[in-house]
C-alpha cells in the first residue's frame, strides 16, 4: 500500500491563483498565465508571460502588493472626504435633473401646441414622412433630451444609493479598517479585487500597474504602481 507523507498531501494540493485572468502583458497583450515551477526542489507559484519570458513574478509577493493596494484604495473609497465629495455630486446631479426635467415639460408642451394646430393636417397624413417639420423637429428634441434625462437620472439615483451605504459604514465604523483580510477565503479575496480592478499590466520584469474602478461610480477610479527590484 502507497504511503501519503505529510509532505506529499501538501505538494498534491491545488494552488490557487488570486490574479488569475487579471494580469495582462503590456508589451505582447497577452493575459498571464499563473504557473507552478520547482526552484529547489520546492514547487512555487509565479506569474509569467509566454511570450515574453523575462515578464515573470513570485506569487506570493506580486498578490500580497496588489492586496495592499486594494485595500489603500478601498480606505480612499470609503474615507469622510470622499462621502463629501459624493455628497457634492449628488447635489450637483440633483440640479441637473431638475434642469432637464424642466426642459422636458417645456418640449411636450410645446409639441403639445404643435400638434393642436395641425391637427386637421395630422387626421389627413396616411404616412410618418408626411408630417409637419416643426412636429418631426419637437419629437426628435423631445427623444434626445428623454435620453438624457434618464441617463441622469439612472446615475443619481445609483450615487445617492451609494451614498446611503458610506453613511451607514461611516454609522458602523467610525475608523478606517481593513476590508480584505489575509483570513478570508481565498475566492471571495478575488471577488472583492475583480470589484475594484479594471486591469492589471505588467510593464516590465520591475514594474506592475494596476487600474482601479470604483465598484458602482462610472469614471472614478485610480492608478497604483509596484515596482520589483
Amino acid at each position: 500500500m502507497q504511503q501519503y507523507t505529510r509532505e506529499r498531501i501538501e505538494e498534491e494540493e491545488p494552488m490557487f491563483f488570486l490574479l488569475k485572468d487579471l494580469i495582462e502583458c503590456f508589451e505582447c497583450e497577452q493575459i498571464i498565465k499563473g504557473k507552478k515551477i520547482k526552484r529547489l526542489g520546492v514547487k512555487i507559484g509565479v506569474y509569467q508571460c509566454d511570450n515574453c519570458n523575462s515578464v515573470k513574478y513570485g506569487k506570493e509577493i506580486l498578490e500580497q502588493e496588489v492586496i495592499n493596494q486594494a485595500n489603500k484604495f478601498f480606505n480612499d473609497i470609503l474615507s469622510p472626504m470622499f462621502k463629501e465629495f459624493l455628497s457634492r455630486v449628488v447635489d450637483e446631479q440633483a440640479s441637473i435633473h431638475k434642469k432637464l426635467e424642466q426642459e422636458l415639460d417645456r418640449v411636450k408642451a410645446r409639441l403639445k401646441n404643435e400638434i393642436a394646430q395641425d391637427l386637421d393636417i395630422l387626421l389627413e397624413i396616411e404616412d410618418v414622412s408626411d408630417l409637419p417639420e416643426a412636429v418631426v423637429k419637437l419629437d426628435q428634441e423631445l427623444k434626445k433630451i428623454t435620453g438624457s434625462y434618464n441617463r441622469m437620472k439612472d446615475k443619481w439615483f445609483e450615487n445617492i444609493e451609494t451614498l446611503k451605504e458610506l453613511n451607514s459604514f461611516h454609522d458602523d465604523f467610525q475608523e478606517s479598517i481593513q476590508i480584505i483580510d489575509e483570513e478570508m477565503e481565498e475566492t471571495l479575496i478575488k471577488e472583492l479585487l475583480e470589484d475594484i480592478i479594471q486591469g492589471i499590466y505588467a510593464m516590465s520584469k520591475n514594474e506592475v500597474q494596476i487600474i482601479f474602478k470604483h465598484p458602482h461610480i462610472e469614471g472614478m477610479g485610480g492608478k497604483e504602481i509596484i515596482e520589483f527590484a
